[in-house]
């Protein structure tokens, strides 16, 4: 086989192994997909109930009568559970979820957008491959 036909041979089998996920839009995707079930997992916390705990120390006492009676202290829990918000939050986690799958339904299509290109590509180069060698 002459040179022409060894680089038509190189560039198909390139297309052939062509990693699709090295591409940036691919990356930029599954990012945005990612972000999303985050999106996803924030809302969902903002509906579990909170317990705070605190405690505060401390002292009063004059510059010459300091005492150890002086010494005060006091603690306490406080515990905040959402349940009158008109269901905000389910809301915003059933927005948070649909734009997750939006967004995975948009990675897909698009792989598979970029897998029909690379096949009719290597499509493409197969033929004129055949119809150099044919003439």
């Amino acid at each position: 086989p002459d040179n022409l036909t060894v680089n038509v041979l190189a560039a198909q089998a390139a297309l052939q192994t062509g990693n699709l996920q090295q591409r940036e839009e691919l990356k930029m995707l599954q990012q945005a997909v990612q972000l999303q079930q985050t999106v996803v997992k924030m809302q969902q916390s903002f509906r579990t109930p909170k317990l705070n705990a605190f405690l505060q120390l401390g002292s009063q006492a004059e510059l010459n009568n300091v005492s150890t009676r002086s010494a005060y202290y006091f603690g306490g829990l406080q515990l905040d559970v959402p349940i009158f918000n008109g269901k905000r939050n389910l809301h915003k986690i059933q927005q948070a979820r649909y734009d997750f799958q939006q967004a995975e339904t948009q990675l897909k299509s698009v792989t598979q957008q970029l897998a029909v290109t690379q096949n009719i590509a290597s499509n493409d180069v197969k033929v004129a491959l055949e119809n150099y060698l044919a003439a």
